[in-house]
This record gives structure tokens, C-alpha cells and sequence, in this order.
């Protein structure tokens, strides 16, 4: 089966390809240079926002409108984390760990020592007001008297 490739590049502004074969088009390509063409092309660029609901990030690659990734799109090589990162992060996440459990410790101590003294300024007010009410019928049994 014989193919046929034309290229028609007699436009300054346009080029066609055409893909023939022996009784039909196989394929046709018609690239504008005014209008530029950035669809399957490979690019630089940076994540700027990740949409979870939509499984999908939104990738600045240079242009006024960002890209629109899937998920499925990304083999998953390239989002795996180096082993020797995995192991830093790790550690990190431990050491975070760690220091948030010795502050809330410390905040637990500070809330006992604090219901502490409470509890001890309470039995205080508590005495206090006893020996009050207790002068206070010593004097009314004094002015009955």
C-alpha cells in the first residue's frame, strides 16, 4: 500500500500537510502562523493551584490562561517522592510532633495549676466566709444577751 506525503507551503502565512493513501486522505494538518498552536507541545512550567474536586492542577506554563492537567494525565513517576526526601520529611513530621506534644504538656500543666489554685482560692473564700457567718452569730447572740 503506497502513502503519499504533500506539503503545501506556497502561503507565507500557512502550511498544509496532507497524508494520502492509494484511495483516500489519511490525514490532514493545517497550521496558521498567526494563530499559534500550543496544544500537545511540551512545556516548562509550574504548578499554581491544585483542585482536588476536579482531580486536576492548573499549571502556569508562560501564557495568559494556565493549563489544565488530570491527575490520570501524570505518570506516576514523576510525583513519588525521592527516598532520601521521604526519610527528611519523615523526620521532620516526628520532630513537629514531638514539640506539639510538649506544648500541650505544658498547656496541661499550666490548666491543672492553674484549677489548682482555683480550687485552693475557693476552699479560702470558702473558709473565710465560715469564720465570717461564725463572728457574725457570736454578735447577735452578744446583743440578745
Amino acid at each position: 500500500m503506497e502513502k503519499n506525503l504533500y506539503i503545501d507551503a506556497s502561503h507565507p502565512d500557512e502550511t498544509r500537510v496532507v497524508l494520502k493513501s492509494e484511495n483516500y486522505i489519511e490525514e490532514y494538518e493545517y497550521e496558521n502562523k498567526n494563530k499559534l498552536h500550543i496544544k500537545n507541545n511540551i512545556y516548562l512550567g509550574k504548578v499554581s493551584r491544585i483542585e482536588p474536586s476536579l482531580q486536576a492542577a492548573f499549571v502556569n506554563y508562560g501564557r495568559q490562561r494556565h493549563g489544565f492537567l488530570a491527575f490520570n494525565d501524570i505518570q506516576s513517576d514523576y510525583y513519588q517522592i525521592p527516598h532520601d526526601d521521604k526519610e527528611r520529611l519523615k523526620k521532620d513530621e516526628e520532630n513537629l510532633r514531638l514539640e506539639l506534644k510538649e506544648k500541650n504538656n505544658i498547656d496541661e500543666d499550666t490548666k491543672s495549676n492553674s484549677n489548682e489554685n482555683e480550687a485552693e482560692s475557693q476552699n479560702f473564700n470558702k473558709n473565710d466566709n465560715e469564720t465570717l457567718n461564725d463572728k457574725n452569730k457570736n454578735q447577735n447572740v452578744n446583743n440578745f444577751k
